[in-house]
Parts: structure tokens; C-alpha cells; sequence
């Protein structure tokens, strides 16, 4: 079987002076040596000052941390139906109203004249791309750029209103701490709130001044992530060179490959476009030959159980979206045999 995904993250050795740098410290979470530099670095990385960053457990709590402090008195917030289950997850644990909106043809949410705060979803590693919300009157943005991590060096935020960007250090991600998830904001006042809500709502002292509760990372999670940065031109090279290849395979069979992407690179492989029938052939004959692949985002979460209450708007073209797209293998541990197996698979199938 051709998996998936195989996560990329450093090896024991390549953590282990971190881990012996924990025995001397005896420090293991609560914002520790490890987390104060890893904080450090991703800064100088990313090219934002300190006090505009944090880190946390995952980026789910990232998001509903940000989206609890959010500094807008509104409860109502926009976001789009095509995204994975944790974007309105997060939401409607951080007691907010959820509206889901279409996305369009970058699969980037469509705000309305109604919409005031929105969360914009990168998909499967997209760019920022602020420069298209700039006609809208909105009160405050948040970012779930979960995959998007090699896309965000030198953020132009370019704007006063209050944006957020939150990105996951999931094992399945380029970057990774194993677990754990970063917030980053114009607004270093809400960067604060977010650091404060993910230590109880205590800032300082012993006293829970806000409701908040323990979203913060450990210094085992800070470990591998710094030794990620350690070897992250690696792991970089790595990405872009089996990004090239399969682009040249869609290439050369004529599909449309919405990630990998040319500037950035990303941890997924989905193809857009397709035929119904000919997703379900690519299915048929995966199966058949062992190679895995995967709808990664269903019909939408406007569609699932836990949100199909939810108050949304024409969903026309995300429900397109799911009909024709699909996810296949991609992750450094593919072989060129494995891909010659991908392509060729693939091959029949367009040509029957």
C-alpha cells in the first residue's frame, strides 16, 4: 500500500540535545526555556516582532483562543463551509454564532455585505492574499492558515484592522512540533489575550482574571519544533523537489493540481476539477492497486452532522469542489517507483 501520508519530522538524535537540555532545566511546560526560544526563532524566521506571536498545544485551540479574545464585540462570525471540521469546531467552542459562506474559483471564502468578522481559510497551504478583502468593511479577520506555514515569511498585514493568522506544527504538516500550533497577529494586545487565555486566563499572578484554560506547549513539543527549524532547509529541499515531480505528472496528463504549489511548499497533493466520473475511477482503480487517497474535506462542514443547523448561504460551489477534487499521496517518503505507479494508475484511467 502507498500511503497517505508519512509525517516528516526530525529524528531522535536531532531531538535529543533539546531533551537533555529539558533533564538539566527540569522545566517542562509553562512557557520554558525551549517554548521562549522556540518563540524566539520562529520571530527572526517569519520576520515579526515577539510580541506579535505565541505558541500553543495545537491549532485548534489556537483558533478558538484567538476567536474567544477577538477583539470585536460582535458574536458573529463568517467562514467558509470548505474547510476541515476544526474551523467551526473552534468557533462554536469559543461560544460564537457561525455563518458558512461559498468559497470561489482559489477556494478562498466569498464575504457579503453582511459579513464583519470573518475567517479566511487558507486552503492546503495557500498564500495570505489579503489584497481581496480589502473592499470589504471588515471589523476583524482571522486567518486558519493551518498548512501554510513556508507561505507566511514576511507577512504584510498592510491594514489596521485586526488580523490573526493561525498555523498548525501538526505531525502531518511541513513544519512540525509533533503537536502544537502558532497565533500570529497585527495586534500584539491580542496576541497577549491569546497567551494569557491559553494559561487559565492568568497573566502574571496565580488569579484567572479572564475565562481561559491550558492550551500551552510543552517543552517536550517546543524540542522537536526547534529541532525542525534545525533542519528545515532540509526538509524544504526535500518538499520542493517532490513537489516538482508531481507537478510535472499532472503536467504531463493534463490535470489541474490545485497543491503543490510552484512558490510554497505544502504537505498535500489534491487534484480539482475532475469529472465526477473520473474521481470515481481514480478511486476504483486506487483501491484496486493499493494506492490510498482521500476526500479531505468531505462535502464541506455545512454538510456534517455536528453543523448542519448552522445558518449559510448558497454553498454552490463548495459543494462543486467536493464532487471534483480528491487528495493523493504525498509526503517525502515516496519512492520514484511509487510515483511511476501513481502516474501510471492514473494514466489508465484517463485513457479508458
Amino acid at each position: 500500500m502507498i500511503p497517505l501520508l508519512v509525517p516528516r519530522v526530525p529524528t531522535a538524535d536531532q531531538i535529543y540535545p533539546y531533551l537533555l537540555e529539558i533533564d538539566s532545566s527540569r522545566v517542562y511546560s509553562n512557557n520554558g526555556p525551549l517554548n521562549q526560544r522556540l518563540v524566539r526563532r520562529l520571530s527572526e524566521y517569519l520576520e515579526v516582532d515577539e510580541s506579535k506571536i505565541t505558541t500553543l498545544s495545537n491549532a485548534t485551540l489556537a483558533l478558538e483562543g484567538a476567536l474567544f479574545t477577538s477583539p470585536t464585540s460582535s458574536q458573529n462570525w463568517d467562514m467558509p463551509s470548505w474547510t476541515f471540521t476544526a474551523t467551526p469546531a473552534a468557533a462554536l467552542n469559543a461560544d460564537k454564532r457561525v455563518r458558512f459562506l461559498d468559497v470561489d474559483d482559489e477556494w478562498r471564502v466569498v464575504p457579503d455585505s453582511m459579513t464583519k468578522n470573518l475567517v479566511d481559510v487558507l486552503p492546503f497551504g495557500s498564500p495570505l492574499n489579503l489584497g481581496r478583502l480589502q473592499n470589504f468593511n471588515l471589523d476583524c479577520i482571522l486567518i486558519d492558515g493551518a498548512a501554510s506555514f513556508d507561505a507566511l515569511r514576511a507577512i504584510d498585514f498592510s491594514t489596521s484592522t485586526p488580523i490573526g493568522v493561525v498555523v498548525s506544527m501538526h505531525a502531518t504538516k511541513t513544519f512540525s512540533a509533533g503537536e502544537g500550533g502558532i497565533f500570529i497577529s497585527n495586534d500584539s494586545n491580542w496576541v497577549a489575550e491569546v497567551k494569557q487565555w491559553s494559561n487559565f486566563g492568568m497573566s502574571g499572578t496565580r488569579t484567572s482574571e479572564v475565562r481561559g484554560t491550558n492550551a500551552k506547549l510543552s517543552e517536550y513539543a517546543a524540542a522537536v519544533a526547534l529541532a525542525t527549524l534545525d533542519i528545515w532547509p532540509q526538509i524544504h529541499s526535500e518538499y520542493s523537489y517532490l513537489s516538482e515531480q508531481i507537478r510535472a505528472i499532472c503536467g504531463r496528463l493534463g490535470l489541474d493540481c490545485f497543491s503543490p504549489m510552484s512558490n510554497f511548499v505544502t504537505p498535500y497533493w489534491i487534484l480539482r476539477d475532475l469529472s465526477p466520473e473520473i474521481k470515481q475511477k481514480i478511486m476504483v482503480e486506487f483501491s484496486k492497486h493499493h494506492i490510498s487517497f482521500r476526500d479531505w474535506w468531505e462535502s464541506g462542514t455545512a454538510e456534517m452532522p455536528a453543523y448542519v443547523n448552522l445558518e449559510k448561504s448558497s454553498l454552490d460551489h463548495s459543494q462543486k469542489s467536493a464532487r471534483t477534487s480528491l487528495g493523493l499521496p504525498f509526503h517525502t517518503s515516496l519512492s520514484d517507483s511509487d510515483l511511476f505507479h501513481i502516474e501510471s494508475t492514473l494514466k489508465r484511467v484517463l485513457a479508458s
